[in-house]
């Protein structure tokens, strides 16, 4: 049987809850408590990592988490348009670039767990501007160049960070197939989903699923993951600022996705 733990949404079965209880030693569980339930930083402008993608010496004591984003490509290809020369900056310069455009800038919570005490990395999987600069800068060798996509690199940026956190933002691009062909598995591997389940779709890998949808979470669980929370993305104070001011021409503007089976408030206040 799945039980729901109440308010928190929590949606797991004991066996799975003692299960990833038993698996995560003390500060991993921490962490993962702390991720989910902490107010994170909320500063006036965007978030920059201070790095460039390859980790620096661990230090004791401190949790490495990678978040993994995939953006839509026609955004991508106009944000590069408009930036010609930001192809062959340094990747850092150019995930730093893309986190201040403030793109999916609700799910992007990685880059502000520095100051809460994590070495925090930030992948755009699908940038394929950056994560060339990332191979020019870290020289992975691929045995057939040719043929290299853009999961063969990602792989290689978990394999040479080496994080004890993963978190997909993108549950669906990277399944049970990509977590078991990295060197090492990280303790805690998350994702995120809020949209329609692609038949085929295998969540085996994944240690804790989040998502606003009570659906999608039982649904995870079916799909494989061990546990499954209630997560709500957030809007940073800095975003309305950012695209500076602006006439209002409409009454009213929806950003975002409409389907007949989810969302049902959303659809409710669009009808």
């Amino acid at each position: 049987a799945v039980e729901r733990d109440g308010e928190a949404g929590v949606f797991r079965s004991p066996a799975q809850r003692t299960s990833v209880c038993k698996e995560l030693s003390p500060p991993h569980a921490t962490a993962m408590s702390e991720t989910m339930h902490t107010p994170l930083p909320n500063p006036a402008r965007p978030p920059v990592l201070p790095r460039s993608g390859m980790p620096s010496a661990r230090s004791p004591g401190v949790l490495r988490i990678v978040q993994v984003e995939t953006f839509y490509q026609p955004y991508l290809d106009r944000f590069y348009a408009m930036r010609p020369e930001l192809a062959m900056a340094p990747h850092g310069e150019q995930i730093s670039m893309l986190l201040a455009d403030g793109f999916s800038a609700l799910h992007n919570i990685v880059p502000y767990l520095e100051p809460l005490g994590y070495d925090a990395h930030f992948i755009v999987a699908n940038a394929a501007a950056a994560q060339l600069a990332w191979v020019r800068e870290n020289g992975p060798v691929f045995p057939d160049p040719a043929r290299v996509g853009f999961a063969d690199v990602l792989r290689a940026q978990v394999d040479a960070l080496d994080p004890d956190i993963l978190y997909f933002t993108d549950a669906i691009s990277f399944g049970a197939d990509f977590i078991r062909s990295l060197k090492r598995r990280p303790r805690l591997v998350i994702g995120w989903h809020a949209a329609p389940i692609p038949a085929g779709t295998d969540w085996s890998g994944l240690d804790l699923f989040v998502s606003g949808l009570s659906a999608m979470r039982a649904m995870a669980l079916r799909l494989g993951a061990r546990a499954a929370e209630l997560y709500m993305p957030g809007f940073p104070e800095w975003l309305p600022a950012a695209g500076g001011p602006a006439d209002r021409t409409e009454d009213v503007v929806f950003t975002g996705s409409h389907t007949p089976v989810q969302h049902a408030d959303r659809n409710r206040l669009l009808e």
